[in-house]
C-alpha cells in the first residue's frame, strides 16, 4: 500500500484513546478465555518516574528527572505491597502511522528506562534481562523486547560501571503485524497469548 493509499484507508483518528481502547480490547479478548492467564490487560495510563533531583522543600520543583506515561499495561488483578501492581508488559499507542520514527523510538525508550528504574528486576537473578513492550501505530502492532543486564540497572542508579564501557540497553523489534492482514493476526494472537501466559517474563 502506497503512503497516499494508506492515508486514505487510515485517516488520523480524532482521539488516541480510540486506538488505545481497540488495542486493550484486542489483547484482553486474546487472553480472557484461557484458564492459565493470571494477569489482565488494563487501560490505566501508568506513569513511571526516572531519576532523583535535590530540590528545596515546598519549591514546587519535581524531585525526579522526567516522567514517562504508558497507554496501558499487563498486570496483576490484586495489588501487592503498598497497593502496587507491577507491570509485566507495557503498552504505547499512536493515532497515526509514523513509520516508527525517532520521536516514537525516543518515547518508547524513555518509557522502558523509567519502568526498569522504578520496578527493577531482582538483582543477580539473570545474566541478561528482557522486558516486552507493545506499540500500536494506527493499523500496525509492534512487539519490542528490551535486553539489558545488571550493570545497566546499576548504571541507571548512578553506580559506576565495572569496565571502561558504559552499559547499554537494546530495544529489539521482533514483529510488525498489520491488523488488516489475516495471516498477520493469525501469528499475532498466539504470540501475545504466550507472552501473557509467561507473565511477560520471557523465560523460554
Amino acid at each position: 500500500m502506497s503512503p497516499a493509499s494508506a492515508r486514505r484507508a487510515f485517516p488520523k483518528v480524532e482521539d488516541e484513546q480510540i486506538v488505545n481502547g481497540y488495542l486493550i480490547a484486542l489483547l484482553a479478548s486474546i487472553c480472557m478465555y484461557h484458564p492459565d492467564v493470571s494477569l489482565h490487560w488494563s487501560p490505566v495510563r501508568k506513569s513511571f518516574r526516572f531519576g532523583k533531583r535535590d530540590v528545596e522543600p515546598n519549591s514546587g520543583d519535581r524531585p525526579y528527572l522526567f516522567e514517562a506515561r504508558t497507554d496501558g499495561h499487563l498486570a496483576s488483578r490484586n495489588p501487592g505491597p503498598n497497593d502496587a501492581k507491577p507491570s509485566a508488559v507495557i503498552v504505547e499507542v499512536k493515532p497515526t502511522n509514523r513509520r516508527y520514527n525517532n520521536r516514537v523510538i525516543y518515547q518508547a525508550t524513555s518509557q522502558m528506562v523509567s519502568w526498569i528504574y522504578q520496578e527493577p528486576d531482582a538483582p543477580g537473578a539473570k545474566k541478561q534481562y528482557r522486558r516486552p513492550m507493545i506499540i500500536q501505530e494506527r493499523e500496525q502492532i509492534r512487539l519490542i523486547i528490551a535486553t539489558y543486564d545488571q550493570e545497566y540497572i546499576d548504571y541507571l542508579n548512578n553506580k559506576p560501571p565495572s569496565g571502561s564501557e558504559i552499559p547499554l540497553m537494546t530495544m529489539n523489534e521482533l514483529f510488525i503485524w498489520d491488523i488488516t492482514k489475516q495471516h498477520h493476526m493469525e501469528v499475532c494472537g498466539p504470540v501475545l497469548l504466550a507472552l501473557a501466559l509467561q507473565n511477560g517474563k520471557l523465560e523460554n
